[in-house]
């Protein structure tokens, strides 16, 4: 079964690219959301992490000292989510093991359990290295997904670049949105040097997501326009750009940063030798849009930049 109910604890398995992360909760209510919200991600594969979820009325000293606490023996790691809410995590590497402990207001609003966002990347990061020390065989990237003709279309750019917008442009006529906030990228497979990209259990802005892999054919880095504009960029300025839509593979108790940048940028740098990058200036105008991305294979062919 994917979801275990038991006297003492919900919990909820989610795969997460080759992770299989396990969700405890012993909030009903907050559990029943988790199992909805995750339901294409929900797995059978063998339990790589855990992670304890205690809610709390108010996340303060006296109440993480009344809190059972596993004794892991670890510095405490704190998580900024938003204002003035946090996590409190403790994480046991030898059993795998995370304790996270957060105000229960933080999943009362409509896109509350956004929040959990972070803390999935950290735990995604941490089990991956757990399991497979090294190179992440897949890495996340701060971007759109879009399904058409079956491959993968990915739209990158910070926050308030349009993302989401181009989800919602999207219909069955032009392609299936699989996320509009954060897609996970494998490294080139051997047999003909290809990407893979696949959407990942993480919150956007539309309440649906779909959990779907196909080869990467193109990525396009966003900028807003007054019009809708479609520009091949060369490899340095595509990869200089690209790198920062990559999200640090830093896990927890993870301080080596001169190797986590050097994953970052061999991964950059693999991505832009191998995809097609244009910036894409573009509109509120679908049929625009899509004419544009239409024009793609002329432009690949004639190298135009």
């Amino acid at each position: 079964m994917c979801a275990v109910t038991t006297r003492e604890k919900q919990t909820v398995r989610i795969q997460f690219g080759e992770v299989c992360c396990a969700l405890d909760c012993r909030d009903v209510d907050v559990f029943e959301r988790l199992r909805d919200s995750f339901n294409v991600f929900l797995s059978n594969q063998p339990i790589d992490i855990t992670v304890e979820l205690n809610l709390v009325d108010r996340l303060d000293r006296k109440t993480l000292d009344t809190v059972p606490s596993h004794n892991f023996g670890l510095p405490h790691e704190k998580l900024e989510i938003s204002g003035d809410h946090a996590y409190h995590v403790e994480f046991d590497a030898a059993n795998r093991r995370l304790l996270a402990i957060a105000e229960r207001s933080i999943f009362n609003t409509a896109f509350a359990l956004r929040s959990l966002n972070k803390l999935l990347l950290l735990v995604y990061y941490t089990a991956s290295r757990l399991k497979r020390p090294g190179t992440p065989p897949w890495m996340l990237v701060h971007s759109c997904g879009i399904l058409r003709k079956g491959q993968v279309l990915l739209f990158a750019g910070p926050c308030e670049t349009g993302k989401t917008t181009i989800a919602r442009l999207c219909s069955e006529d032009f392609g299936l949105p699989l996320n509009d906030e954060m897609m996970s990228l494998s490294w080139p497979r051997p047999e003909d040097y290809g990407l893979l990209a696949q959407s990942a259990p993480i919150f956007g802005e539309l309440p649906f997501r779909a959990n779907t892999v196909a080869p990467l054919s193109s990525v396009f880095l966003l900028k807003q326009s007054q019009r809708t504009v479609l520009r091949r960029l060369g490899r340095m300025e595509a990869y200089l750009r690209f790198l920062h839509q990559v999200v640090s593979p830093a896990g927890f108790n993870n301080h080596d940063t001169r190797t986590t940048i050097s994953i970052m940028d061999s991964f950059a740098n693999v991505v832009t030798g191998t995809t097609p990058f244009f910036e894409l200036e573009f509109t509120r105008d679908r049929d625009l849009l899509w004419d544009v991305e239409a024009r793609l294979k002329e432009l690949i062919l004639r190298g135009i930049k």
